[in-house]
């Protein structure tokens, strides 16, 4: 244990003089945090906001449905005519409008349609979730209508409950603020290129033929090997560290309380050194080794959503972001910034810190490929 202690003491000091950590670890992530921050900050903290207008032909549910669109926070208006809705949306008045068929008196269910400007995207996506609401709604009057032949029956099902109402949902428990996004993300992405240098340093010493004299010395291999990787370990503590205190003290980044914060740093360093080694096991040189981590720490930071939040629903893509141990790190620090027990902090460590145990076992079960010697 005292050898694997003093080359990681060696190790660590010359990382900390090499030029590649500073920038790697310390100034690439807090610089463009900060650079991000001033331009994409006041996006993240902003809230949605859209234009709506509303024709209903049908007179049973437009006005309860505008209602609803205002009380949830949107400029919504109710207009007499198709036309002067889709004028509205034409001349940048509105960002999209819904058209309310007439009754059909045949009992078959009627679209509503959704006319908006193509720049609205977002806008237009919320709009058809309220036109498929409103449009069971409105089948629903339409139906009384074809039954009893009473249009104030009608109008009284149509408006009995608000087709859209203003619900306050309870995500302050496991979402990070702007800014705290822009730090935590900027952090992890370059964790997993800071921590590489370790094994980077194993296969350049792999190269010249001093890990092999170093591994034939009579003191155990594995001291050897936990004493290099150890140095990147601290190595990553300590960017982790650094950037926390940085950002929070700079930015008013608000990154939770401290034992969740270094729960999770651990957790991503196990992850980046058990990446790191298996990507060394596959690497034949150092400069082949750094393009495969570089990559691989890239995807991985992209599917997890380190630069900006990623909107991920049921299906294949929800799947395949969940093997990115970025985005479970992000929840991690979700919860632990806000008000979720210490639980919806622990789960996702834990996670992480798995992922970085199967790729270590693998690289570990392939060890010969990274040290050189059988």
């Amino acid at each position: 244990m005292t050898t694997a202690l003093l080359l990681a003491r060696k190790d660590l000091t010359e990382r900390l003089r090499d030029r590649s950590f500073l920038i790697f670890g310390l100034i690439a992530p807090f610089g463009i945090a900060w650079i991000l921050a001033l331009v994409a900050g006041p996006a993240f903290e902003g809230t949605f906001t859209a234009t709506y207008r509303v024709h209903d032909a049908a007179g049973f549910v437009g006005g309860s449905l505008v209602a609803g669109l205002e009380d949830a926070g949107f400029d919504a208006a109710l207009v007499d005519t198709a036309d002067a809705a889709r004028t509205a949306v034409d001349d940048d008045q509105a960002d999209a409008a819904l058209l309310i068929p007439p009754p059909s008196f045949s009992g078959e269910p009627a679209p509503i349609v959704v006319y908006g400007d193509l720049d609205a995207g977002l806008a237009i996506t919320v709009a058809e979730s309220i036109a498929a609401s409103v449009g069971a709604q409105t089948d629903t009057a339409r139906l009384v209508l074809d039954v009893t032949g009473d249009p104030a029956a009608a109008a009284a099902v149509g408006g009995a409950t608000p087709p859209v109402s203003l619900v306050q949902a309870t995500t302050g428990d496991r979402v990070l603020d702007g800014i705290t996004y822009l730090a935590v993300g900027m952090a992890l992405f370059f964790l997993f290129f800071s921590v590489q240098g370790g094994i980077l340093n194993i296969i350049e010493e792999r190269t010249n033929g001093t890990l092999r004299r170093l591994l034939v010395a009579p003191v155990g291999r594995g001291a050897i090997l936990l004493g290099k990787t150890l140095s990147s370990a601290l190595a990553g503590l300590l960017s982790m560290v650094v950037l926390a205190v940085a950002t929070t003290l700079s930015l008013g980044a608000d990154w939770g309380p401290w034992y969740g914060v270094v729960l999770l740093s651990v957790a991503g360093v196990i992850a980046a050194m058990g990446l790191g080694a298996l990507i060394g096991t596959i690497a034949r040189t150092a400069e082949q080794a750094g393009n495969f981590a570089g990559i691989a720490a890239t995807v991985l930071g992209l599917l997890g959503g380190v630069f900006f939040p990623i909107s991920t629903g049921p299906g294949f893509f929800d799947a395949v972001t969940r093997l990115s141990p970025h985005r479970w790190l992000l929840e991690g620090f979700g919860a632990n910034a806000g008000t979720a027990p210490f639980t919806a902090v622990l789960a996702p460590a834990l996670v992480v810190a798995g992922f970085g145990v199967v790729t270590g076992l693998a690289a570990y079960a392939r060890r010969s490929k990274l040290t050189g010697v059988v």
